[in-house]
């Protein structure tokens, strides 16, 4: 928001003091910065600021991507399959929840058009939906 408004007025900002906190991701600047209450205070030029938020999301990626080859270690030794199978396992799971959630949103359709004709039936419709809510949730 500062910069859009320095934009605005024709102006660039040349540094910028962030607090941040004490296990930030960040990296600051040599020698321009300091702990005041626990946290952080780092001040950057633009440059600075960007390299160091690029640096930081580099590591998170990093960080992510190791985490994500752990657990496919994790579920090719659960379940013996190499990565090709592991991804088409996966595949065939979401196809199986797609076709999940068509059949119940079809059910509802006719569950709500039998009970548009059969006022009556509203009450025991009610706890049916309920019981598949509950069956669904134990399956997940």
């Amino acid at each position: 928001m500062y910069e859009t408004q320095a934009r605005a007025q024709g102006t660039t900002w040349k540094t910028i003091t962030l607090s941040l906190p004490p296990d930030t991701a960040v990296p600051v600047p040599a020698g321009q910065w300091q702990r005041q209450d626990g946290r952080i205070l780092a001040t950057y030029t633009p440059e600075e600021l960007t390299l160091s938020v690029k640096l930081a999301l580099e590591e998170k990626r990093r960080h992510l991507q190791t985490r994500l080859e752990r657990e496919l270690d994790a579920l090719a030794a659960a379940t013996g399959c190499d990565d090709t199978q592991a991804d088409q396992l996966l595949a065939y799971w979401d196809a199986l929840n797609a076709e999940y959630a068509a059949t119940v949103t079809a059910l509802a359709a006719v569950s709500q058009s039998v009970n548009s004709e059969n006022p009556a039936l509203d009450d025991r419709t009610a706890t049916s939906t309920t019981d598949t809510t509950t069956c669904k949730n134990r399956a997940v």
